[in-house]
């Protein structure tokens, strides 16, 4: 069962390195393609500026020539230049997007991760101690006997991080218990 337990093991660490492995690889992929946005639309704004800068020079030029033709050539820059500005916070609104939900794909991964060290025991009897405090020796208390008696797991008071009752202390009623370990052990002893 050791053995089982061990290659159990190994391949739930080899999947949640293969996952882990896949989020960087697309996180790094999507800062890339985020990058190359943005270049792109610096270039595109430069080539805008640049159009506008040789439109401003010929309107200069035809200046001289007629008064009439200056109201509307700066009509015609400023529908341009309204235009580009448009289609450039678009695209700005949807790379903010697009970030934002990357950020919360890797967040809801993080807390899939903290989750792992986590066991819930139901139907654990209340304490019957006066304080909260000694109520949560109890608790921790009859979980490091449970681990260790009964799963016959080597495990310290150290390696439970925290023992907490899931609701309200009620008569008749045994409230659910968080058990938060500090670390997955690498094999059983």
């Amino acid at each position: 069962m050791e053995k089982e337990l061990k290659e159990m093991e190994d391949k739930a660490k080899g999947d949640f390195k293969e996952l882990q492995d896949k989020v960087k690889g697309k996180i790094e992929s999507f800062k890339q393609e985020v990058k190359q946005e943005f270049k792109q639309e610096i270039k595109n704004i430069k080539d805008s500026i640049n159009e506008l800068a040789a439109l401003i020079e010929q309107q200069k030029e035809e200046k001289s020539e007629s008064k009439p033709n200056e109201a509307m050539w700066s009509t015609i820059v400023s529908k341009h230049v309204e235009k580009k500005l448009e289609t450039v916070t678009g695209e700005m609104i949807e790379v903010q997007k697009t970030t934002v939900e990357a950020k919360q794909q890797i967040e809801e991964e993080r807390e899939k991760d903290k989750r792992k060290n986590n066991i819930v025991i139901y139907r654990m009897e209340e304490s019957k101690a006066a304080g909260p405090d000694a109520r949560k020796r109890d608790d921790l208390k009859f979980c490091l006997d449970l681990v260790q008696e009964v799963l016959e797991v080597d495990c310290g008071s150290g390696d439970i991080v925290n023992v907490y009752r899931l609701g309200k202390q009620e008569d008749n009623y045994c409230c659910p218990v968080l058990v938060n370990l500090g670390a997955r052990r690498s094999r059983m002893q």
